[in-house]
């Protein structure tokens, strides 16, 4: 249900109560089997990166104005 925003939306506004003082961001899927990156089709690369960096931004967008009203929180992305 997570990989849905819209159906998450509910979901994630229960979970958040009074919100985060830090996130740290490790979103990671099934990776794709090594190979060139010419080799690598268009779908199957959007699907990655829809996972791995969307998700993480809708989840930054969604903590963000939390921290920006309490002057304080931290994002800490991790990515390989």
């Amino acid at each position: 249900r997570l990989g849905d925003a819209e159906a998450s939306e509910p979901e994630f506004a229960r979970a958040s109560g009074p919100g985060f003082d830090g996130v740290v961001f490790c979103a990671a899927g099934k990776q794709p089997s090594l190979k060139p990156f010419a080799d690598f089709s268009y779908p199957a690369f959007r699907d990655y990166l829809r996972a791995n960096i969307e998700g993480n931004a809708w989840l930054a967008h969604r903590v963000l104005p939390g921290m920006v009203e309490r002057r304080f929180g931290r994002l800490v992305f991790i990515s390989s």
